[in-house]
């Protein structure tokens, strides 16, 4: 094998271990557990109503909220997170009704609408919004929110609406698990489970 075959071969080996690592490192920043909090069951009669579970994290930049269900979603239904940040308050949406799933961030400081990506699948319903529509914050700057939820028929269809998190003490969100600890006080952390 020539000098310049030998000389091509490790280039191109050290630009692919760089890549890797870079890879890596993306994953891992993205990869940080959301925080979960759980809500009782048939608290409500209808089971795609009935929250058992949201989780809030960040990943890739987005606040991402997940609501799980006692049954597959159906049709005709809406999951709505209320979150507060030092910087405002928001509203994101994620609602299925006449075949069609859409999902909303409302900014309840400003009074505006976003339309922004999520996924209504199974028993889940998820909505991400980008934290950069949040107030103007950063990914790193956004370290905790309170929350509280609500999971209700629409469109015409009748039942019960269930809450969680809405009463009683805040429910606070903690969305980087730094270390050592921020005294926030009582946090879901990621990972955690409450």
């Amino acid at each position: 094998m020539s000098v310049r075959a030998v000389a091509a071969v490790s280039v191109l080996v050290g630009a692919a271990a760089l890549l890797g690592h870079a890879v890596a490192r993306a994953a891992s920043a993205a990869a940080v557990p959301a925080a979960t909090f759980l809500d009782p069951a048939n608290d409500v009669k209808a089971g795609d109503v009935d929250l058992r579970s949201i989780s809030v994290g960040k990943q890739n930049g987005a606040l991402v909220v997940r609501f799980t269900v006692r049954k597959p979603i159906t049709k005709n239904v809406s999951y709505t997170a209320s979150v507060k940040s030092a910087t405002g308050s928001w509203a994101l949406v994620a609602r299925r009704g006449a075949g069609v799933d859409s999902f909303m961030l409302y900014d309840l400081t400003f009074g505006r609408t976003t339309s922004v990506t999520g996924a209504i699948q199974g028993r889940t319903a998820t909505v991400r919004a980008p934290i950069e529509a949040l107030g103007g914050q950063t990914n790193a700057a956004l370290g905790r929110v309170s929350a509280y939820f609500r999971a209700e028929p629409v469109g015409g269809r009748s039942g019960d609406a269930d809450r969680a998190a809405n009463t009683g003490p805040t429910v606070y969100f903690c969305l980087t698990d730094r270390r050592p600890r921020p005294k926030w006080g009582p946090c879901i952390w990621p990972g955690q489970v409450r």
